[in-house]
């Protein structure tokens, strides 16, 4: 046979043995190709296509904080969230919460996939609940608010007025809020603007709050005492979880702290400009009477009513008052009057209805006067008098059995925590309220009893 012949036969043997193996283009096993091709029906749909698609084959977290000017859908659109995706999620938001009320300094955390949002997180600054939005199918989203874990403890602060209560408070190791919520317990019985002397002391029991991610907060204060020179001012927290507020602070006597009228409208801070009586007017110079009180604060700055009452007078624009409006509060006497507002907030009139600490108007320099304060006077059976001398009645007392119950479980232990540092307080951390205040196995509760009531003591509740 010729070289070319068997040369010819080999190569056809040689091609026919790689066809066999599939090392031919095209020439593989049919099994094979086909279940190649099966395996291509299940590969994802390409990036970008609409639609809710797993899996996805891109997945990432950003996050960002709410800025001035911004909306909701601004951050939306800063991650290239689908304009589809974004109205679908601010309908489903306002039957949860406001989207238009997210305040600066909200963290945003968003995940995101080829398909758009896949979820959505919002944590308001010092809030105790975030808010999320799942992504569950084609459009559609589901909203959910969840709590925060909180631990809290009871912390002890303390500490002597060397310049200003606010100044002490820092020192203490304290902040604003933690200064407010202390004023807000004496505001009806002691006027820490005026009455505050250099020398005078504070102790207080208060709620320290720690949720992951956010800063400390205070919570409720458990009891507090005031004390200038040999007058104390002490208050002890009473739970009752069927009241309004959820309960009140009362004194040794069990009379209630808070009164039917509060001695200066205000939450925070201000200041005595003008007191009342004669006065050389600061725009006329004319020596007159005045007829109520002065006091500043910043413009815009919430004024709130003294008590419960009706709006019984409303008017813009008096020369005099400026903005002003007049409360009766009904059977008690005494009628109040604001002025000089900047502004109303949206439904008060003549008739309407409100209750003590309601905001009834914003600080402002309307009318007759040379910068932003508000004009607050006091009239008791149509006459007038001075807003400082105001003594309301208490507007709860526990009497017999209830106070003595109280003075066992509440006043006592409170007083004996504000006064003796060395007693070891509840310090456990946990979620949830706070058990009541606790005292050593040992203490000698009956002998702290009869020692609260010696006469030396009987200064604990009387006001300055």
């Amino acid at each position: 046979m010729p070289k070319s012949w068997r040369f010819a036969i080999t190569m056809v043997l040689m091609l026919s043995m790689a066809a066999a193996a599939g090392l031919l283009p095209g020439c593989g096993n049919k099994q094979q190709a086909d279940g190649e091709k099966k395996e291509r029906k299940g590969t994802p749909v390409p990036r970008g296509k609409p639609g809710f698609q797993l899996p996805e084959t891109l997945e990432f977290t950003d996050s960002t904080t709410f800025k001035p000017g911004q909306s909701l859908g601004d951050v939306l659109n800063e991650f290239e969230v689908p304009s589809n995706q974004v109205l679908a999620v601010n309908m489903l938001s306002q039957h949860n919460f406001d989207v238009r009320r997210i305040q600066v300094g909200t963290d945003v955390r968003v995940r995101m996939a080829d398909s758009g949002l896949v979820r959505l997180v919002l944590e308001l600054p010092r809030s105790p609940v975030r808010y999320r939005v799942d992504r569950t199918g084609p459009l559609k989203f589901q909203a959910y608010t969840d709590t925060i874990p909180a631990d809290t403890v009871q912390v002890r602060m303390n500490g002597e007025i060397s310049s200003t209560l606010y100044e002490a408070f820092m020192e203490a190791g304290g902040d604003a809020e933690a200064a407010m919520k202390y004023i807000e317990v004496f505001q009806f019985v002691h006027f820490f603007s005026t009455e505050t002397r250099v020398g005078d002391r504070f102790s207080m029991i208060i709620e320290k709050i720690f949720r992951e991610g956010q800063d400390p907060l205070y919570g409720s204060i458990l009891a507090a005492n005031y004390v200038q020179g040999e007058d104390t001012l002490t208050a002890v927290w009473r739970p009752d979880p069927k009241s309004e507020r959820g309960g009140e602070f009362f004194d040794e006597q069990g009379q209630c702290l808070r009164r039917s009228l509060l001695r200066a409208p205000f939450k925070t801070s201000f200041v005595l400009t003008g007191s009342y009586g004669m006065r050389v007017h600061p725009i006329t110079g004319r020596y007159r009477m005045h007829r109520g009180i002065d006091l500043a604060a910043p413009h815009g700055t919430p004024v709130v009513a003294a008590g419960d009452g009706v709006i019984t007078r409303k008017q813009y624009g008096d020369p005099g008052l400026g903005h002003w409006l007049h409360i009766k509060h009904s059977g008690t006497g005494f009628e109040t009057r604001y002025g000089h507002f900047s502004s109303f907030p949206r439904g008060l009139k003549v008739g309407t209805r409100v209750k003590q600490g309601q905001v009834v108007g914003f600080v402002g320099s309307t009318g007759h006067a040379t910068g932003p304060h508000l004009h607050y006077e006091a009239f008791r059976d149509g006459r007038r008098l001075d807003p400082l001398k105001l003594k309301g009645s208490p507007v709860e007392y526990i009497r017999d059995e209830k106070l003595e119950l109280f003075l066992v479980e509440n006043y006592i232990p409170g007083r004996v925590l504000l006064e003796n540092p060395g007693v070891r307080m509840w310090q456990d951390t946990f979620a949830g309220p706070l058990p009541p205040n606790r005292l050593p196995e040992d203490f000698d509760l009956k002998a702290a009893m009869v020692a609260s009531h010696q006469p030396e003591q009987e200064s604990s509740s009387s006001h300055f």
